[in-house]
């Protein structure tokens, strides 16, 4: 039988692993969670491997950082409520007071520029994926994002105006116009010509 591989903290990652490749790790999985695992991949039509290096992906991409940067999760009921109590005046004010930071964060992290490239990123892998504002989807066309959300026009209000917001720290000049647009259920994010 091998011995366990004892890893020293802060361990330099070698060539291999920052061009992509993967290292075989062992863990041990309670039970209950790998069974838990096994039916949440099922149902998403993929490998408990993969499942469990999204998982791990998310931890260390989103989770370490919302913790140093002091974000809180809210149940969507509770959230539901508070943007109900909301009206659209305030809920736009402060999707134009907040915009501006979008990302922030991250981009400071990781030293990103700040392009309409960024902008994009950041609304696909922290909006529509860490942060789980909405669910991204590209046009059949492949020039727009739309953001499908079921937290109704506030929320689609609250959205245009948070992007709309934020587009002139990406973008130098004039931005451009109509490039976000807003329905009940989506806002969609023109991305190209």
């Amino acid at each position: 039988m091998q011995k366990p591989v004892r890893h020293k903290k802060h361990q330099q990652v070698g060539d291999e692993e920052s061009a992509g490749w993967h290292r075989t790790r062992s863990f041990s999985i309670e039970t209950g969670t790998l069974q838990k695992l096994s039916i949440a991949a099922d149902s998403k039509g993929t490998s408990i491997n993969a499942l469990v290096n999204a998982l791990l992906g998310e931890y260390v991409e989103h989770d370490l950082e919302a913790e140093s940067y002091g974000h809180i999760s809210l149940s969507l009921r509770v959230f539901k409520d508070f943007l109900t109590e909301l009206d659209e005046r305030r809920v736009a004010a402060i999707a134009q007071k907040l915009g501006p930071t979008m990302g922030e964060e991250r981009i400071i992290h990781r030293s990103l520029p700040m392009n309409f490239n960024t902008y994009v990123k950041i609304v696909r892998t922290l909006l529509c994926g860490h942060a789980k504002w909405a669910t991204c989807k590209d046009s059949e066309n492949g020039k727009t994002i739309m953001l499908w959300h079921k937290l109704g026009p506030k929320w689609s209000l609250f959205l245009s105006e948070y992007l709309k917001a934020a587009l002139p720290e990406f973008v130098k000049g004039e931005p451009p116009r109509d490039i976000i647009k807003a329905s009940e259920e989506y806002v969609s994010v023109k991305i190209m010509d």
